[in-house]
C-alpha cells in the first residue's frame, strides 16, 4: 500500500479436486490447453504448489503495477514467478 499498489490474492490453497477441475475447465489434455495453466503441475496428482499450500495467485498480468511490484519485491517474501509468460499470476517459494 505504501507503494500505491494493491495486491489481490485470487487463489491460494486448493484441494486436488479443485486443481483437476481447473485443469479440465481449460480444456487441457496431455498436449494442449486453451487457457493459462501451468504445466505439468496443474494436472493434479497433488503436484501443484497450490495443493501443498506453497503458492498464491495474485491478480495482475505481466506489466501491471501488481506484477511489476511482485517482480521487484516478491523475493523479500520468498515469492517468485518463473512461469511469467505462461502463468503471470502464480507466485510460490520455488517460482514454479
Amino acid at each position: 500500500a505504501r507503494d500505491g499498489v494493491t495486491l489481490t490474492v485470487t487463489s491460494g490453497w486448493r484441494s486436488e479436486a479443485v486443481q483437476v477441475a481447473i485443469w479440465n475447465s481449460h480444456g487441457c489434455n496431455s498436449r494442449n490447453c486453451s487457457g493459462i495453466v501451468a504445466r505439468p503441475c496443474s494436472m493434479g496428482g497433488n503436484g501443484s504448489n497450490h495443493n501443498q499450500g506453497n503458492a498464491v495467485d495474485i491478480s495482475g498480468v505481466r506489466g501491471s503495477a501488481a506484477y511489476n511490484w511482485m517482480s521487484r519485491n516478491g523475493g523479500r517474501y520468498r515469492l517468485y514467478n518463473r512461469l511469467d509468460a505462461r502463468d503471470p499470476f502464480h507466485w510460490s517459494r520455488t517460482g514454479g
